[in-house]
């Protein structure tokens, strides 16, 4: 993720964040839940702004897992 930022490359960025989302979503770990809501809002802010609506929805369907309210 932090190449893909560095080069400018944001829907990659999306795409890594969108990948670790789930990661912590599947670990399951309440140390890491600040981190996967603020992960998670960055995602949707992201795939919202360059229209990706797949990453869109599995963002939101992500959150619906993890009980993390996006709105």
């Amino acid at each position: 993720m932090e190449r893909n930022a560095t080069s400018g490359n944001r829907a990659w960025v999306v795409h890594g964040e969108v990948e670790y989302s789930a990661l912590l979503v599947r670990r399951d770990d309440p140390a890491d839940r600040e981190r996967l809501c603020d992960l998670l809002r960055e995602c949707l802010a992201g795939a919202n702004a360059m229209g990706m609506t797949r990453m869109v929805d599995q963002t939101r369907a992500l959150a619906d897992t993890a009980s993390v309210d996006l709105d």
